[in-house]
């Protein structure tokens, strides 16, 4: 059998491991391995796995995943995300759609501290939701707002993807981690002066909210330093 048949076969596979359930790594791997026995033979295939699994499982800089993912649950379970969420909330809640640019900006504050999208929906979005419904929001906007922004987490340093890439690709993660601050920024911008646009031209879509006098927003600064603590520690 050549190779462009066993390549053809092969696409069919997986194609089909996909339509009936099988998750995508499972899938891949069991058309990879038979596709390899299939080329070469056992024995190589089996060498090659152990060699490919020893190293990705070796590689130092994936121990920061379950810190990553320590750091999610910190965050989530510690009050940080509510925390930020308020203090972000006093300072942009008088604008057009506050509350859809708070759940943004929180967003990003939260990408910087766990670098995992995943946790900033579970964390924000018990909050934000409820809020939005409150004020009478549109469910379009607010659910929008805090989906689009939850993926500023792969954007903003640290980034568990950019650790990932970093390692596939041989790339300084370093400089991923830098490349990623004037997209990260831009987007939250974008986003915001997007929701603030759409609210002027049909206020029904996000009311603004409370008026919050500047000394109690000044106050509530004081409740960005556990956030920020933990994220200079992460980066270090």
């Amino acid at each position: 059998m050549d190779l462009l048949t066993i390549g053809w076969i092969g696409i069919a596979a997986l194609v089909t491991l996909i339509m009936i359930g099988v998750p995508l790594a499972f899938a891949i791997g069991v058309v990879a391995i038979l596709g390899n026995i299939t080329v070469a033979n056992y024995a190589q295939t089996s060498l090659q796995l152990y060699q490919v699994t020893f190293h990705l499982t070796t590689e130092f800089v994936l121990t920061s995943v379950p810190l990553f993912i320590f750091m999610g649950q910190l965050v989530s379970s510690g009050g940080i995300g509510r925390d930020l969420y308020e203090v972000v909330h006093k300072w942009l809640g008088r604008l057009p759609g506050g509350l859809a640019v708070t759940s943004v900006v929180s967003c990003a504050g939260f990408g910087a501290v766990t670098g995992i999208s995943a946790a900033a929906v579970a964390t924000l979005g018990t909050i934000v939701m409820p809020e939005m419904k409150r004020y009478g929001y549109s469910d379009r906007l607010a659910a929008g707002s805090l989906a689009s922004a939850s993926t500023l987490a792969i954007l903003i340093p640290p980034s568990l993807a950019m650790v990932v890439y970093g390692i596939w690709t041989s790339t300084s993660i370093g400089k991923l981690f830098i490349a990623g601050i004037i997209p990260g920024i831009f987007v939250t911008v974008v986003y915001s002066t997007y929701i603030i646009g759409a609210c002027i031209a049909n206020p029904k879509l996000g009311p603004r909210s409370d008026y919050f006098p500047l000394a109690e927003r000044v106050r509530s600064l004081v409740k960005l330093l556990p956030g920020q603590g933990a994220f200079f520690s992460l980066i270090g």
